[in-house]
């Protein structure tokens, strides 16, 4: 019955990060906490671990002590394989630092990671996520990534000249490039909330 509730909620997480559903992510990732991350299997401890780690992250509450433990398990787990030079886990851990301390420096080397590795999955979402990011440090006019002490900033056009200047509709390209992959997967439903979602998409995909 245990590996059977492990099995489902693996399922649902998947599917709760790929359609940005934060109460299923939090709900499977306190259902899976009292089923130890151990597998004799390594492929599936693999995937578990990836959208734990991945929905931690991404969560609400990610200060909360469950989603910490998680989400530097998950790290600590690719790390060592990455280290270890499993082609496996590179994408995962790049991944995971791009969500954890967010730049564009580190969503384009996640994303690179993916498409090196065939992951059109994983490299949508983080051509989806930078783009969301990018998106609302352009709406809110924040000028510092308190996560990671970035300096990235996006301001207005008068200040083009200044190094630290970024195309403020750059969220547009990574958006398209998530939709992209999400069709290229045969993500239909995706390619759909994400039309619904941001107009500037639709008609973007030729069907």
């Amino acid at each position: 019955l245990k590996s059977i509730t492990r099995d489902i909620g693996v399922i649902r997480l998947q599917l709760a990060v790929i359609y940005d559903d934060q109460d299923v992510m939090e709900e499977m990732i306190n259902k899976l906490d009292v089923i130890p991350a151990y597998d004799n299997l390594v492929g599936r401890q693999h995937v578990r671990l990836t959208y734990t780690g991945i929905a931690a992250l991404l969560s609400k509450n990610r200060n909360k002590p469950t989603n910490q433990k998680w989400a530097a398990k998950a790290m600590g787990f690719f790390e060592k394989l990455t280290k270890l030079d499993s082609p496996n886990a590179k994408p995962v851990h790049a991944c995971l630092q791009a969500l954890d301390k967010p730049s564009i420096e580190a969503f384009d080397a996640a994303i690179e990671a993916c498409r090196d590795a065939d992951l059109a999955n994983l490299g949508a979402l983080m051509n989806e996520r930078c783009g969301m990011w990018l998106m609302k440090r352009h709406v809110t006019g924040e000028k510092e990534n308190e996560r990671s002490g970035c300096s990235l900033w996006l301001p207005h056009a008068d200040n083009r000249n200044d190094s630290s200047w970024v195309d403020p509709n750059m969220y547009t390209d990574y958006l398209k490039g998530a939709l992209i992959l999400y069709h290229s997967w045969g993500a239909k439903g995706k390619v759909s909330q994400l039309e619904e979602r941001y107009s500037f998409l639709r008609g973007a995909i030729k069907r």
